[in-house]
């Protein structure tokens, strides 16, 4: 099943024109409750679980136990895992307080900055932002910004761009913010000299680097399989005296299967990187999902066609732009886009 991405819109006209007279609208009332009574949830939930599973098994141990040092190791586990996790429960718990008290009052500040992206998510960053603020965003490209918010809890309620300002280098301790192609070359694995060979239609060194480790990966799959394979019927064979006609049809069909469709894959790697050329598709770029069982796969969805992309590249994409993408032609391997300014 393929599900759309959804995203909390902080730049809304509406929105932003009630925080600028300094009111909040019924819609950003409701989904700041919603946000911070749901992750107050989850925090309580996880610390009753960490409680179950390591706070009151030590407590027992504690006083069952007569050697002291038989409970160093056990110690450590709860000191490891539970004061990380306890911060971060008690941070909901505060951020959720705070919240209740900022809807209370009906405050609203205004504060410059910026967003920028954080190792796995864009960021909004202002002089004097509370450190226990949620402070995740998604649907702004990086770069300056007005922020109005929440001033106790820092909750972010709306977002204007700020056209024109360029934010000191190192204001926000991070030096100059990368655009949304720097960061989506980051993620993606492509760099402004390899763009510059997609915009004539070539295939960049970088991306070829890239592609040929690809392709022997796909390459060592295949062998892997075979020696599996190989591995497995003898192994039948040794301890049954012979090699019945099911399991031998099945070990064999993986054998031959596996490696003829990982095989075909790599094959037109290489026929991409024989023809050094790539495509590209103009348009508006969708974020969706594909969940089975405890599996999920991600996708850019553009013009009729599916690229599979990573966590990060996922949530590094911003929508609304109007993007380049560029792909081989015959393995449709996705290996960089820029959004057109």
């Amino acid at each position: 099943m393929i599900r759309p991405s959804s995203e909390r819109y902080l730049t809304n006209p509406d929105d932003v024109a009630a925080n600028r007279s300094g009111t909040l609208t019924d819609g950003q009332r409701r989904k700041a409750s919603q946000v911070n009574w749901g992750a107050g949830a989850v925090a309580l939930l996880v610390g009753a679980l960490i409680g179950g599973g390591l706070v009151v098994p030590f407590f027992i141990m504690f006083q069952e136990q007569n050697e002291p040092l038989a409970l160093i190791i056990p110690a450590l586990i709860l000191l490891v895992v539970g004061v990380p996790v306890g911060l971060v429960i008690l941070q909901n718990i505060v951020r959720l307080a705070l919240t209740r008290q900022d809807l209370a009052a009906g405050e609203v500040q205004t504060a410059d900055g910026q967003v920028a992206w954080r190792r796995r998510r864009y960021a909004a960053e202002w002089p004097g932002r509370p450190f226990w603020t949620n402070n995740s965003v998604s649907g702004l490209a990086p770069g300056p910004y007005r922020f109005y918010y929440l001033p106790r809890s820092g909750y972010v309620l709306s977002a204007e761009k700020l056209g024109g300002l360029t934010l000191a280098a190192g204001m926000m301790g991070g030096g100059e913010t990368p655009g949304l192609t720097e960061v989506l070359g980051r993620v993606i694995g492509f760099g402004a000299g390899d763009l510059e060979a997609n915009r004539d239609g070539r295939l960049g060194g970088g991306q070829a680097a890239r592609m040929v480790a690809a392709a022997a990966g796909l390459g060592v799959l295949a062998l892997v399989i075979l020696g599996f394979c190989a591995f497995a019927a003898f192994n039948m064979t040794t301890e049954n005296g012979g090699l019945s006609a099911i399991p031998l049809l099945f070990i064999g069909a993986i054998g031959l299967f596996g490696p003829l469709l990982v095989g075909w894959a790599a094959l037109k790697i290489v026929l991409d990187l024989l023809g050094g050329r790539v495509q590209v598709i103009e348009g508006q770029v969708q974020r969706t999902y594909s969940s089975s069982g405890k599996s999920t796969t991600y996708y850019y969805q553009v013009g009729g066609k599916k690229f599979t992309v990573s966590l990060r590249a996922y949530h590094a994409l911003v929508s609304g732009p109007t993007y380049r993408v560029y792909y081989t032609p015959r393995a449709e391997r996705l290996v960089a886009l820029e959004a057109k300014e």
